[in-house]
């Protein structure tokens, strides 16, 4: 459950890379729940699957040949991408010998092996993984890939369909096609960047300080923060919000967003919701955002927050917070793991606690959060059985994702590798394990990021209630992370207000010749705006300037993908 910031950080680029195209008990189920379904899908051969499997696996081994992002896979004993514990489970256990036609040791390596290839018109592996819409179309008008719909729906087992069923029907939107589904879309979880408001709670009690539930609340907390000497060493030095804007106001950690959610918009980079006229609209250049913007103008001209704001990204904003200077910052419900770790390093005898997010003037109140897509599975249209790769996701979303008590991976994937046991006991303290541990799942998987959605936070919202954890993954929460338990609850209690963009639409070339140059000049106006160096009114010159240079043609694209989508 640790989340590691520099997964968090590739994780990031993932989805946005997504986003951007807007500038957008354990059950086993594989054997007890084929639907039948259609199999008409081009290339699908989906009737064979029956012949081929013998009690729960494949007989004889089916291969399929993948290509591997090693960037995050580490390896012990000998083991190489091609040749690993991971692939010898799936033989043994499902009969499925995994071979990698190719490797590449970064994402640009990865994405440019995949381009190279397409260009080539070379042999390809049966499974990639992209998150480039414009690259699936290229793929799906030369004829490359499978209608992977009927496979999916014969074959999926009951996890796997309820990982979709919780992630919601739009995420097949990118990769459909007249009405063909020509990948699978990659599930995680849900909620990893919806903020809370994380506190400094030792200075919330020296000051005797209430939880705000308003912005108007929230302002007499950080009045104080600013003027009552919080850190108690008689100087004027504190700030109320960490903040590092540089990128985004509204990002996914040490950013502004919750203000802008007071008054009902989310201005994250490739956030489109639908307007009064049912037509998608960017939320950065929505009307009520003017009101943000004049409150934070109000704010930095109080010294709220720090002047360099503007110029520093999400980590260095951070440091505001963990090194004692600032008494808030926004940020998902495992900032405990990092960086706020670093906070009680630095500072003795500083605590922080999570709060809930507060409501605007009129009771107003939206987050952003993602949509638990991390990109596409393809599958090549020379796969000869390609329900070989829904088994394959079948026995990760049944046995691997959130292993049951007394199952065979209860205590991790492989004794030796992401645990030991010592004098009877697991552990995964990787200075007890013998030659280091190695995390085989998720990281040897063809992706990172799997998950069922609601997972996480249905644990959470359960440990919360003081149960027992139903789960060796439960057990682990309760016992390590109990401010994930806390911020979890916070978020779960505000799910409602959640907002996710309604595109995920392909990169359009209006969008590759004029997105980066109006999402600059939406940052610089809206930080010349937070400074005082323009007016609020100022805001609507640069909505003039967004549309005239390029906005309202990129809305013009986003729409006419809308209104497709809408006739599905």
């Amino acid at each position: 459950m640790k989340r590691n910031p520099k997964m968090l950080m590739l994780m990031l680029a993932l989805t946005m890379s997504v986003s951007m195209t807007a500038c957008s008990t354990n059950q086993t189920g594989n054997e007890t729940n084929k639907e039948s379904g259609a199999n008409s899908g081009e290339g699908s051969n989906t009737a064979a699957a029956e012949t081929l499997m013998k009690n729960g696996k494949f007989d004889p081994p089916q291969t399929m040949t993948v290509g591997y992002n090693t960037k995050v896979m580490k390896f012990k004993n000998g083991e190489t991408p091609e040749n690993n514990i991971l692939h010898d489970i799936f033989k043994e256990e499902k009969g499925i010998e995994i071979k990698p036609l190719w490797t590449a040791a970064t994402d640009d390596a990865y994405k440019n092996k995949i381009q190279l290839g397409v260009a080539a018109g070379e042999e390809l592996p049966d499974v990639l993984v992209t998150a480039d819409a414009t690259l699936i179309n290229q793929m799906i008008e030369d004829g490359m890939l499978t209608d992977i719909g009927p496979v999916f729906d014969q074959y999926a087992g009951a996890n796997l369909k309820k990982a979709f069923e919780q992630a919601g029907p739009t995420v097949w939107n990118s990769v459909t096609k007249d009405g063909k589904r020509y990948g699978l879309p990659i599930i995680g979880s849900k909620g990893q960047v919806d903020p809370v408001l994380w506190f400094r709670e030792d200075w919330m009690k020296k000051l005797n300080l209430k939880a705000p539930k308003t912005l108007e609340d929230l302002e007499v907390v950080l009045d104080a923060f600013v003027n009552k000497d919080p850190d108690g060493n008689g100087k004027k030095d504190t700030y109320a919000i960490s903040a590092g804007t540089k990128n985004n106001m509204a990002s996914w950690m040490a950013d502004l967003g919750f203000v802008f959610g007071a008054y009902g918009t989310a201005p994250w980079d490739g956030m489109w919701r639908e307007g009064e006229d049912g037509k998608l609209m960017y939320d950065a250049i929505r009307p009520e955002n003017k009101q943000a913007l004049a409150k934070l103008q109000e704010w930095f001209k109080k010294g709220y927050m720090s002047p360099n704001m503007g110029v520093v990204d999400e980590g260095k904003g951070a440091e505001d917070f963990t090194s004692g200077k600032a008494g808030l910052i926004a940020g998902p419900y495992w900032l405990p793991d990092w960086p706020l770790s670093d906070l009680l390093k630095n500072v003795k005898g500083a605590e922080f606690k999570p709060y809930a997010l507060p409501t605007g003037p009129d009771g107003t109140l939206v987050r952003m959060t993602w949509a638990p897509l991390f990109g596409n599975y393809i599958v090549s249209k020379e796969m000869e059985h390609p329900e070989v790769f829904i088994e394959y996701l079948n026995y990760i979303y049944d046995e691997m994702v959130d292993p049951a008590y007394g199952g065979k991976y209860e205590h991790g994937i492989a004794e030796g590798y992401d645990y030991a046991m010592v004098d009877g006991k697991p552990t995964s303290n990787p200075e007890q394990i013998p030659g280091g541990k190695v995390s085989i799942f998720p990281e040897y998987l063809l992706t990172s990021n799997v998950d069922m959605p609601n997972r996480i936070f249905d644990s959470l919202t359960y440990l919360n209630g003081g149960k027992e954890p139903r789960t060796p993954k439960e057990k682990t929460l309760k016992q390590d992370k109990p401010k994930f338990i806390e911020a979890g609850a916070i978020l779960n209690s505000q799910k409602e207000t959640a907002v996710v963009s309604q595109y995920q639409g392909p990169v359009t070339q209006n969008m590759i010749d004029k997105g980066e140059a109006i999402k600059t000049m939406w940052i610089t106006d809206y930080t010349k705006i937070i400074y005082g160096k323009e007016s609020v009114d100022y805001f609507d010159t640069f909505v003039k300037n967004w549309k005239s240079k390029g906005g309202d043609e990129i809305t013009a694209d986003v729409n006419e993908w809308y209104s497709e989508m809408k006739t599905k």
